[in-house]
């Protein structure tokens, strides 16, 4: 049987180890965010509010938004007949199933709403780990691999970490990070790029699609010059590519049918909510 002073020394020594983890977290956090990416997680949402749909839709989704349920499934046709499924969904399987994904397409085709919703969803599940998510609007630059290396490596979950417009100079220093990567590694890293920034014959030399699972890492060597980190076949090979059209649609239409879902509950003749 332990005395009080035993139990409160025990405490105190609980109580402390908390605090250094505590404190420990928020220096990583500090640290990606310097770096540009967001830990998402219930603080992250708590502290960022969704605004109203109509204003997302005029200005662009954020992940507050995304998380809220405001933009529509991103689809894509699979056959002649009409038949469609979702590329969320699509590429959140393959990335749980241990493949890394870039989504390509061209600017306002979808590419960074198709990333928020798969983090989304992928921070909506309990079993699965944190989400590291950084947006092609982050005003700070990526450019120290090793912040970014040491949070993968430290998290003792799947780590999900989102890179849009990976190709740009202020972000590509991932395809350094992918280099480093070994087998072991519990991560998944999802990106996203524009066509000319991605296609074989564009300066960067991108390919453009890979089959190889993401766990052939070896197969990640830097073949140009260190200081560039541009996306060359060795970094691409492992990839899993998917394509965006370039291709709004009736963006008048799906905003009024958007906007009248969200005021009165209705949709237009014919529309349906899924």
């Amino acid at each position: 049987m332990r005395t009080d002073r035993e139990l409160l020394a025990i405490a105190d020594t609980i109580e402390e180890r908390l605090t250094a983890l505590e404190q420990e977290l928020r220096g990583t956090r500090a640290a990606l965010q310097n770096q540009g990416f967001d830990r998402l997680d219930s603080l992250y949402f708590e502290r960022h509010e969704p605004g109203d749909p109509e204003t997302a839709w005029r200005t662009g989704f954020s992940l507050a938004a995304v998380a809220e349920g405001y933009p529509l499934p991103r689809e894509r046709s699979v056959s002649s007949d009409g038949e469609r499924e979702s590329l969320t969904e699509e590429v959140y399987e393959q990335l749980t199933a241990g493949e890394h994904v870039v989504v390509v397409g061209e600017t306002g085709s979808g590419k960074s709403t198709v990333c928020k919703q798969v983090a989304c969803q992928w921070h909506a599940e309990t079993d699965r780990g944190a989400v590291l998510y950084r947006r092609s609007a982050s005003t700070t630059t990526f450019d120290e691999p090793g912040t970014l290396i040491e949070a993968i490596r430290s998290d003792e979950d799947d780590l999900l970490v989102v890179v849009e417009d990976a190709p740009r100079a202020d972000a590509n220093t991932i395809f350094e990070v992918l280099d480093t990567l070994g087998e072991s590694e519990e991560v998944a890293v999802l990106l996203d790029a524009r066509t000319g920034t991605w296609e074989s014959d564009s300066p960067m030399g991108g390919q453009t699609c890979g089959t190889r699972r993401h766990r052939d890492v070896q197969d990640y060597t830097h073949r140009g010059q260190r200081a560039n980190r541009q996306p060359c076949e060795a970094h691409t090979a492992g990839l899993r590519a998917h394509r965006l059209p370039y291709d709004r649609g009736d963006s008048t239409a799906l905003y009024t049918c958007v906007r009248r879902r969200y005021t009165t509950g209705a949709l237009p003749d014919g529309q349906n909510r899924s």
